[in-house]
C-alpha cells in the first residue's frame, strides 16, 4: 500500500481545482456502483460455480463535512448535496472534509477466494491550509488518476507570494505617480505663467520636476490609495514583531517565511482574493503605462525652464 500526503505551502488552491478533484471522486463511485449492477446481473443467470466477480463494490463512499463561520455544520453523503452547499454558500464555510474510500474485490482466477482492496483518499480544507493524505494500492490504477489529478492540480496552483506581493510597493508607486503625475504636470506648468515662481524654478534648476513628483504622488495617493490599499489588505503576509532598535523603539516586520508556509484557498473569507489579485494586476498595467509619458513630458518642460 502506497501513502502519501501532500502540501499547500505557498499555492493558492482555487474553488474550481476543488470541484474539478470531488467530481472525479464521485465518478469513480458511479463506475464502480454501474459495474458491480452489471456483473449481479449477469451472474443471476449461472449456477454458483461458473459466477464471475472481476469488480464487485465493497462499501465504496464518499462523505462530507462541513463547518461554517456561524457555527453550524452539516454531514453529507452525496456529490449533489455537497456540491450544493459548495456553490451556495462557499463564503460562508470555514472548513470542510472530504472522505473518498474506495473498496472493491475481485475473485481471483480459478480460485473461490477473493482479494478484497481498500484505499481511500482524504482531504481537509481550511482558508489557508489542505491536507491530503492519500492511500493507495502502488499497482492498482482504479483510483490513480484521482491522486494524480490532485497533485497537479497542487503543483501546478499559482504561487501565493507571487510577483503582486513580493512588489507591492513598486506597484502602488507606479499607480499613485501613474494617476497623479499628468494632472501634477497641468498644475505646477500653470505656475510658471507666474513670474517669480518660474524664477526661483529656473535658478534650482530641479525645483519643477520635484514640485511635479510630489504632488503628483500626493495626487495619486489621495485618489486610489483607498482602493489598492483596500485590495491589498487581506492579501499581505502578517507584521510580527522583530525586536527593537538602538533608541528601543519596537520594529516590526512582514512574516514573510509564515506566509509562504501557507497555503490559500479561496473559500470563506478568501473567495474573492484571486479577483482582488487580478483587480492589482488591471490597475498597475492600467497606470504604469502613463509614467514614461509623463517623465518625458517633464524632462522636456525642465529644459524649457532652463533654457528660455
Amino acid at each position: 500500500m502506497y501513502k502519501d500526503s501532500l502540501s499547500i505551502s505557498n499555492k493558492i488552491i482555487q474553488a474550481s481545482d476543488i470541484e474539478d478533484i470531488i467530481a472525479l471522486m464521485n465518478e469513480k463511485i458511479i463506475e464502480i456502483e454501474k459495474v458491480t449492477k452489471n456483473v449481479e446481473k449477469n451472474n443471476e443467470i449461472l449456477e454458483r460455480q461458473y459466477q464471475r466477480w472481476d469488480l464487485k463494490d465493497e462499501g465504496s463512499e464518499l462523505n462530507f463535512d462541513v463547518s461554517f463561520y456561524d457555527s453550524s455544520s452539516v454531514k453529507l453523503d452525496n456529490y449533489i448535496d455537497f456540491i450544493t452547499v459548495f456553490h451556495n454558500r462557499l463564503e460562508d464555510i470555514k472548513d470542510f472534509s472530504v472522505c473518498f474510500r474506495y473498496s472493491y474485490s475481485a475473485k481471483t482466477d480459478d480460485s473461490w477466494s477473493y482479494d478484497v482492496i481498500y484505499q481511500s483518499i482524504s482531504i481537509y480544507v481550511r482558508e489557508y491550509k489542505m491536507e491530503v493524505d492519500v492511500s493507495i494500492k502502488k499497482d492498482d490504477n482504479h483510483i490513480k488518476d484521482v491522486y494524480e489529478l490532485i497533485k497537479n492540480k497542487v503543483l501546478n496552483a499559482r504561487p501565493r507570494y507571487d510577483k503582486v506581493i513580493e512588489k507591492r510597493s513598486m506597484v502602488i508607486r507606479k499607480v499613485y505617480l501613474g494617476f497623479g503625475l499628468i494632472p501634477a504636470i497641468i498644475l505646477v506648468s500653470a505656475l510658471l505663467f507666474v513670474p517669480d515662481i518660474l524664477k526661483v524654478l529656473k535658478e534650482t534648476y530641479v525645483g519643477y520636476p520635484i514640485i511635479v513628483f510630489l504632488l503628483g504622488y500626493g495626487i495619486g495617493f489621495m485618489f486610489k490609495s483607498s482602493k489598492i490599499l483596500g485590495l491589498y489588505d487581506p492579501l499581505i503576509p502578517e507584521t510580527v514583531y522583530a525586536g527593537h532598535d538602538s533608541s528601543y523603539n519596537s520594529i516590526y516586520k512582514e512574516d514573510v517565511e509564515s506566509y509562504k508556509g501557507a497555503g490559500e484557498v479561496l473559500i470563506g473569507k478568501n473567495v474573492n482574493n484571486l479577483k482582488k489579485r487580478k483587480e492589482i494586476v488591471a490597475m498597475y498595467k492600467k497606470y504604469k503605462g502613463r509614467v514614461p509619458i509623463a517623465l518625458v513630458t517633464i524632462i522636456v518642460i525642465s529644459i524649457l525652464i532652463i533654457v528660455i
